[in-house]
């Protein structure tokens, strides 16, 4: 039997736009972690990003827009109930409306720190289209208890992609498979872990920073 000869790899052709290139850097994982070591502009995060977190947890479209038409009918039945019993919402002991009212104030202060990028990346409907990725996250893992981190990660994964679903796709990629969940569910245990592995590669790597932080007295876990 005669083996097939390995395809050579493509490599990025610099003279070529990104658009040009996007089938390369999709076979290529190589590349794309090449490019990442010299630090990505917001205009390659919004392709990179995608490509890099990929889709382990096969999200569709479909899924993200089925959350979304019920948080939407949610909202819309909230708003009149609130007309119809003089802000009875405001004093609902009902979780999802909580939650909701939580999420909305979390994004508020979001909003207020960071307004000028937001319009600068020209995201008019910012605090409705992340309100909706994170009560889709809460959806899909109603499981997880909701803490302001969550809508931290989702404001600025928005703000670097080109659509919410493409936002919700990367949150939930990003967060339910790795170290990051255990760190937005305060699972102080698991994350003990992370923080005794991150001391353990400072002191390899860095050992100046490592011996100050000792002297000082000054925990590494407080990076967190």
């Amino acid at each position: 039997l005669k083996l097939k000869p390995k395809r050579k790899k493509e490599k990025i052709d610099n003279k070529k736009g990104l658009e040009e290139n996007i089938e390369i850097l999709q076979a290529n994982h190589e590349e794309i972690l090449n490019l990442w070591t010299f630090g990505l502009p917001t205009w390659l995060r919004k392709n990179l990003w995608s490509i890099v977190i990929g889709n382990e947890l096969e999200i569709t479209e479909n899924l993200f827009q089925g959350y979304v038409k019920a948080i939407l009918k949610e909202l819309i039945n909230n708003q009149n109930l609130n007309k119809s019993t003089n802000n009875r919402l405001n004093n609902s002991d009902n979780k999802k409306d909580n939650d909701i009212k939580e999420i909305a104030n979390d994004i508020q202060l979001i909003y207020k720190k960071n307004e000028n990028i937001i319009k600068a990346e020209n995201k008019p409907n910012f605090k409705e289209y992340v309100l909706l990725v994170v009560r889709s996250f809460c959806s899909f893992r109603s499981d997880v208890l909701y803490t302001k981190e969550i809508t931290k990660l989702a404001s600025f994964i928005y703000l670097n992609t080109e659509n919410y679903y493409d936002a919700f796709r990367i949150l939930c990629n990003l967060v339910i498979p790795s170290y990051l969940f255990d760190f937005i569910q305060n699972d102080v245990e698991k994350m003990k872990n992370y923080v005794d592995f991150f001391d353990i590669l400072m002191q390899k790597y860095i050992p100046f920073l490592y011996n100050y932080f000792q002297t000082i007295n000054f925990k590494a876990g407080v990076l967190f």
